[in-house]
Parts: C-alpha cells; sequence; structure tokens
C-alpha cells in the first residue's frame, strides 16, 4: 500500500532563498540568515531577502487529509531567543499554496501558537489560517462564501481549519498563484516552481530577526495537550533528507 504523503514517514526538505544566501542544514540543525540586500530582489524594488525550508511532499493532497498532524520544531540559537524562553515569534513562520481546483490560489499564513511555543508548532485542525495575495475569482468568491472570520487579531481576518479543509495544496509552488509578488526578473525558479508547504524566515520590506537556527522540523501526531515537555516529542515523522539550492535573484 502506498502511503498518502500526509502519512508518509519521509519529507523532503529543501533549503533555498530569494536573496544570496540560502539556509544552511546540518544535521537536524537550520539556520535562516537574511538581509536587506544591496540591490532590489523583489518586483516593485524591495531589498529585504528571504530564506525558506520547503517540501513538495504535500502537493495535491487537500488541507483536511493533514488532520490530527502537527508541525513543530525547535529554536536553538541565538542565545536570547532561548534562554529565557522567548515567545517562539521570532522563527520561521508557516505559509501553504492552496487553492480551490477552480483557478483561484492563495498563500495561507498559519497563526502562531500561544507563548512560548509561537512559530514552533502548529497543529493544523486547531490552528487559524489568513488568506494572503489571492488570486482569481473562484478564490474571491470562495472567501467571501466564508462570511465573517471566526477572530480578528491585529487587523487581519483568521479562519478555522474547517473553513480552509477542502482546499487542495498547490502542485507548481509559489509560481502557482499569478496574483503573488515575484522575484526580481518575474518569475519564479528552482523550489519555488516545486515546494507549496513552506517556512519562511523575512519579510520583504525589514528584516526584524535577521538570524535564527531550529532543530528537528517534524511533521508528528497531533497531541490531545501540549506543554514545553512536549518540544522533545520529536517522532520518526522527521526529515530524512534534504536538499539545498540558492535563488539568486539580482
Amino acid at each position: 500500500m502506498q502511503l498518502t504523503p500526509a502519512y508518509a514517514a519521509v519529507v523532503v526538505w529543501d533549503a533555498w532563498s530569494v536573496g544570496s544566501v540560502a539556509p544552511v542544514v546540518v544535521g537536524p540543525s537550520v539556520t535562516f540568515a537574511v538581509a536587506q540586500e544591496a540591490a532590489p530582489v523583489w518586483t516593485g524594488g524591495a531589498r529585504g531577502s528571504k530564506d525558506f525550508y520547503s517540501t513538495s511532499s504535500f502537493n495535491g493532497q487537500t488541507l483536511g487529509s493533514l488532520a490530527g498532524r502537527a508541525l513543530q520544531y525547535t529554536i536553538t540559537a541565538p542565545a536570547a531567543l532561548v534562554s529565557p524562553p522567548g515567545t517562539g515569534l521570532a522563527g520561521p513562520y508557516l505559509n501553504i499554496v492552496v487553492t480551490d481546483g477552480a483557478g483561484g490560489f492563495s498563500f495561507l499564513l498559519l497563526d502562531a501558537s500561544s507563548a512560548p511555543l509561537g512559530q514552533q508548532f502548529h497543529a493544523f485542525t486547531t490552528a487559524r489560517y489568513a488568506f494572503n495575495e489571492n488570486s482569481g475569482a473562484s478564490m474571491t468568491a470562495f472567501v467571501t462564501a466564508l462570511g465573517a472570520p471566526d477572530a480578528v487579531n491585529n487587523g487581519r481576518d483568521w479562519y478555522d481549519f474547517s473553513d480552509v479543509a477542502s482546499l487542495s495544496i498547490a502542485t507548481a509552488g509559489l509560481s502557482s498563484n499569478p496574483g503573488a509578488v515575484t522575484p526580481v526578473g518575474g518569475t519564479w525558479s528552482g523550489f519555488g516552481l516545486t515546494d507549496s508547504f513552506l517556512l519562511v524566515l523575512g519579510n520583504r520590506g525589514s528584516t526584524p530577526v535577521p538570524e535564527v537556527t531550529i532543530d528537528a522540523v517534524s511533521l508528528v501526531p497531533e497531541p490531545t495537550s501540549w506543554s514545553l515537555a512536549g518540544v522533545s516529542l520529536m517522532l520518526a515523522w522527521g526529515v530524512s533528507q534534504r536538499r539545498r539550492s540558492s535563488l539568486h535573484t539580482r
């Protein structure tokens, strides 16, 4: 029997960037480092680089197939973010490129968990989701049909898992979404053409946290309760292979 990606034991992660330096992967550790580049790296003139640690392993699956699962990692550096424990918000955030199957696309942002876990833990069935850079009339209609969001936080509309579970993870990565801001040159390349499930550090306009190291990115069964003691729960769903690439956009 062939396992679907949501339950497969192997998730292949790719380290790459828009900007000059891709994340550095050493064993289970991934170091992200972003900066304001000397020249624009995004259409529109923004110079802020972005680092990606991403996978195509879930492409084509519905978000609903991730029910009962969680993505987690642990921030290990710099020391100021580790001891005393920070809020976890400094870690890379999770984006998923989704489609409604009718020509509509969006980048879903998952809300951070409560401190101190922050971005270090996302349980898919209890997470909140925000739509970003939507494209296509069908996606506009989909979001409109959802009605008022279940919660509003920091000016952003957040929706529940039940609202987005029918959407599928796109098969052509960030390039799937024609409404998205692109690197200089107007097109994506490399893993930007394939990976739709992405941990991201950096913003196009600013670099509030220029460097962070994380360990043991894992897809694990969603626990019924979660505490800091659970951070050590790194099951065999983790990374077994990584590929590296850098996307230079000068």
